[in-house]
């Protein structure tokens, strides 16, 4: 892959169909790509995403300034994501992602998740997945619609967040959850709304 800020090393296998329209300069078409020994750096997260199984099916868009991709899906071991991102990269540009997540257990240690991959990049995150010693998350959605230049301080919560900017609902259930070495909460269920900056539980 081409070198920048974001270094990507693995080896890629699958197939791949790709038409150019010549008159508007757009490329169009499928990718079905299995990711052997991914090690993926970007810049803002403190060690590489590297799962042991990595796989991207997904149509492709691209204009000369959006790229568009509907995944079908996105499988990094048990992130599993199925639908829209687009990318502008005009200025100032917006990133827009309406995915639906597979269920998961984020008290797993071995594998790549969801939780672990926002822990990546917040140390609070990073802190409750590794409190989380059982349950399952299901019906996952996120939607999350924000200026291309200010998603960073945006999605890191730096800055305000209109509802329509980033929305996650979920379940969870059979939760276990050690706040401190001492306490343990057991049974744990309920539902997750996060709208903008606020919070339902």
């Amino acid at each position: 892959a081409p070198q920048s800020a974001l270094r990507a090393r693995g080896l890629a296998s699958g197939s791949f169909e790709l038409a150019y329209e010549r008159e508007s300069g757009a490329v169009k078409g499928k990718l079905d790509l299995e990711l052997a020994k991914l090690d993926l750096r970007v810049p803002a997260l403190d060690r590489p995403i590297a799962p042991a199984r990595a796989r991207l099916a997904t149509d492709v868009a691209w204009d000369g300034s959006v790229l568009a991709l509907e995944l079908r899906p996105l499988e990094l071991d048990d992130l599993v994501a199925k639908g829209s991102l687009t990318l502008d990269t005009r200025s100032p540009g917006r990133i827009a992602l309406d995915v639906r997540l597979a269920d998961f257990e984020p008290g797993r240690r071995d594998r790549l998740n969801p939780l672990t991959l926002l822990g990546m990049k917040l140390a609070t995150w990073r802190r409750v997945a590794e409190q989380i010693e059982a349950g399952t998350v299901a019906d996952a959605h996120l939607v999350i619609d924000v200026p291309r230049t200010t998603a960073g301080a945006r999605l890191s919560f730096d800055a305000p967040l209109p509802p329509e900017a980033f929305r996650l609902e979920l379940r969870a259930r059979d939760g276990i959850y050690k706040p401190k070495p001492e306490t343990r909460l057991e049974n744990m269920s309920g539902e997750l709304r996060i709208a903008g900056n606020v919070l339902e539980i």
